[in-house]
């Protein structure tokens, strides 16, 4: 089922404790939305694109299905033409900074028969232009549900007609939205992780002092009443100066918690603006590990795999999640027996 929800759910890695998800939100590119954002990345002369910049966050990790290759080959020079940008440039660009941070991942034959795949394929062209599809897309769509929830960023309007995707005139904007979003998810998941060193910290040092003074409560009384008598020499007893200090926090903490409420409100409407390929039907075991590995983008053995789904409530056996991946085009074996997701596309692919 495709559907636009109201939100995106909170996905991926876990923190010290394993109850932290950082979120994390996959985006499958197209390959005009690639040549577009490199063309335009040589017409601005910017340093950093849009797509490199996705990459960077590791929070909004991006995709691309095998074809997009053959087809950057075919609507680069079209692209950078009609933008009015060297196609030296532009395939320099492409090819050496941003292809690099988009792993291609091949699907099996199966995995074209998605619903959101098999909506693209109906390209009859007897049929009304509102309803017909692009067969040329639907790799694309096929992957966006393979690797589900995603985000699908794309210059194709037939994405737009079969609400897959937002309006062309809308996702650089989206792109844009999910930069902000990542930077936000990154500095609350790390305000999360100091904070629960904190705890534990503060706790370490609780329970410690507990047991100090179970074993020797003579000592410990004398402890405290010496800290009260300090206190009290210090001031730090009268409730007026308490009172002052809450005073004081609370002014010095209302900016920043302005900043707050501000960040945490465009960032529910950057989420709410996205549409978003849900999954359909029960996932598969290959389903479930890619799904993980694409939101992690870390290499894991089938061990490994298991144990960060089983944190998730999946519980598939280590040999069932190997065998699936050995089989599946869409993975790749790396020494020590790990596995990630999709291939580089080698520049030796370029033309």
């Amino acid at each position: 089922m495709v559907t636009p929800p109201a939100g995106l759910p909170a996905l991926a890695s876990t923190s010290l404790t394993g109850h932290w998800a950082a979120p994390a939100v996959v985006t499958v590119v197209d390959a005009c939305a690639l040549a577009s954002v490199a063309c335009g990345a040589v017409r601005e002369g910017e340093p950093v694109d849009l797509i490199t910049a996705l990459a960077g966050t590791g929070r909004s990790n991006p995709y691309g299905a095998a074809h997009i290759v053959q087809e950057l080959r075919q609507h680069l020079p079209r692209i950078a033409d009609k933008t009015g940008v060297p196609l030296v440039q532009a395939e320099e660009t492409l090819w050496g900074r941003m292809v690099p941070g988009v792993p291609i991942v091949d699907l099996a034959i199966g995995d074209h028969l998605s619903p959101a795949s098999r909506l693209l394929l109906r390209d009859d062209p007897s049929l009304p232009a509102r309803a017909r599809g692009d067969a040329d897309a639907a790799p694309t769509a096929a992957l966006a549900e393979f690797l589900a929830p995603t985000i699908i960023l794309t210059q194709d309007s037939v994405f737009t007609r079969f609400g897959l995707a937002m309006p062309v005139s809308e996702w650089v904007g989206a792109a844009h939205g999910l930069l902000r979003a990542a930077g936000f998810e990154a500095n609350l998941h790390t305000s999360a992780v100091v904070a629960e060193v904190a705890a534990r910290l503060v706790w370490q040092i609780a329970a410690w002092a507990g047991r100090s003074a179970a074993r020797h409560p003579i000592i410990a009384s004398a402890v405290v009443a010496l800290a009260v008598m300090v206190c009290r020499h210090q001031g730090l007893l009268d409730p007026a100066r308490w009172r002052a200090g809450a005073v004081s926090i609370k002014e010095m903490a209302a900016p920043l918690l302005e900043r707050f409420a501000a960040a945490t409100e465009d960032h529910a409407l950057t989420r709410g603006r996205l549409v978003v390929v849900e999954a359909a039907g029960q996932a598969t075991t290959e389903q479930h590990a890619a799904r993980h590995l694409a939101r992690t983008r870390t290499a894991l053995t089938p061990a490994q795999l298991r144990d960060a789904l089983a944190s998730s409530g999946t519980r598939i056996p280590a040999t069932r999640l190997k065998a699936a991946m050995a089989d599946h085009p869409g993975f790749v074996r790396l020494p020590g027996d790990r596995y990630r997701l999709g291939r580089p596309a080698l520049t030796n692919l370029a033309p």
